[in-house]
């Protein structure tokens, strides 16, 4: 007898699921970048469990699951092969182990999933806040591992620690209390790379490698129209690519020049990803009267 709906994938499990689906690529490049990443950090000797991987039943054969990354908050990225999706809206309706007036943020699903998913979310303790809506630009590895690397004269490129995270939580529109521990643990368990100056190492752009690739990609106003976005974008993209991964990034689709930047570079739209934050990321509480 189960004790709820949503039962854990075990690690021998997760990396026969990413098998699976490889069997659909490129179509399903999204998923299987996050599913790499997952097995990545589970194996990794400095691993905490910052993410869960569960499907409904215990049944992931068919391509469903849904995973849970706690760092400061709860972040749920949800994924099928199936085009039923009863089992998968079960799941987030009647599941306990994920608390839905805690902060939380459906993460870069596909929009036409993440529809279905909103609408099963109705009848739970969810409260809709706000929702980004972005465009998913990807590159294949092939492509990805042959970009050219031109670093400006006045600048050098390096790699990124944990002391930076103060310094991109900042200026990271995106922020949400303690994000900077969020921040510091990408680095730390991703990497990324910053732009510097040469004549006194300010960081100026950078760009953090999320659970899909390219995210948290930044640079100073000051700075900005130089092609440091760009450079940055590239270096981080081919060092996914020569892992055999296609680079992806998700750009808001208001967001004309980061478009026209990825656009410029090589990469295309594979299609539409929602972010969808509850009530309580920015801090309101469940009973918070507006």
């Amino acid at each position: 007898m189960w004790d709820d709906i949503l039962q854990e994938i075990s690690y021998i499990d997760i990396i026969k699921l990413k098998e699976i689906y490889k069997k659909y690529l490129p179509r399903t490049s999204h998923a299987y970048n996050y599913l790499n990443c997952v097995i990545k950090w589970k194996s990794s000797q400095n691993a905490k469990n910052y993410v869960t991987l569960m499907a409904p039943y215990g049944n992931w054969r068919k391509g469903t699951f849904i995973g849970i990354a706690e760092c400061n908050c709860y972040e749920i990225f949800i994924s099928t092969l199936e085009e039923d999706n009863e089992a998968l809206c079960r799941a987030l309706i009647n599941t306990k182990k994920i608390i839905w007036n805690t902060r939380l943020l459906l993460y870069d699903v596909n929009s036409d999933l993440n529809r279905i998913a909103m609408k099963a979310l109705e009848k739970t303790t969810f409260q809709f806040h706000e929702e980004f809506v972005c465009n998913l630009w990807g590159m294949s590895y092939k492509k990805a591992r042959n970009l050219q690397i031109n670093c400006p004269p006045e600048v050098y490129i390096d790699t990124l620690d944990s002391s930076h995270a103060e310094l991109i939580n900042f200026h990271w529109p995106h922020k949400y209390k303690d994000s900077e521990n969020y921040i510091a643990t990408l680095i730390e368990m991703n990497g990324g790379y910053g732009v510097f100056l040469k004549s006194n190492g300010a960081l100026v752009t950078w760009i953090v490698r999320n659970l899909l690739g390219l995210g948290i990609l930044q640079t100073l106003d000051e700075y900005k129209r130089r092609g440091y976005g760009s450079l940055i974008t590239k270096v981080l993209s081919k060092e996914i690519g020569k892992e055999g991964l296609d680079p992806m990034g998700s750009v808001l689709k208001s967001n004309i020049s980061s478009q026209r930047m990825f656009q410029n570079i090589g990469f295309e739209i594979l299609g539409s990803v929602t972010f969808t934050e509850n009530k309580e990321m920015r801090g309101y509480s469940h009973n918070s009267i507006l």
